[in-house]
């Protein structure tokens, strides 16, 4: 299921609103479930993919709070959540995708 303290992360905060970027991501990351929650979204045949991914954040928001992300991977994550709370979703997208494979660029290794 939900995390119980999901309600608490309905209404979006800015970075600043926190002690850590680690703090940060973590609201933002339970603020993005919270809204699909209240979305009614997460019923149904999406219920099964709402509790899992529910349980993969938990396991994200464990680790934050525990310190086993590096500072330059947590910066990175929070860059992501900066861009989405303002709404910039090609950059967010852009963030991410510098998290998943660099800066390289992605078909530098495909053969032609």
């Amino acid at each position: 299921g939900a995390p119980a303290d999901l309600d608490e992360h309905l209404e979006a905060q800015t970075a600043e609103a926190f002690e850590a970027p680690e703090q940060f991501v973590v609201h933002a990351f339970l603020h993005c479930l919270a809204r699909w929650r209240q979305s009614g979204l997460d019923q149904g045949k999406q219920e099964k993919v709402f509790r899992e991914t529910s349980a993969a954040l938990m396991q994200i928001r464990k680790m934050l709070e525990g310190g086993a992300f590096p500072p330059d991977s947590v910066e990175k994550l929070k860059k992501v959540c900066d861009h989405l709370f303002a709404h910039e979703y090609v950059l967010a997208n852009q963030a991410y995708l510098d998290i998943c494979i660099g800066r390289k660029t992605w078909h530098s290794d495909v053969p032609s």
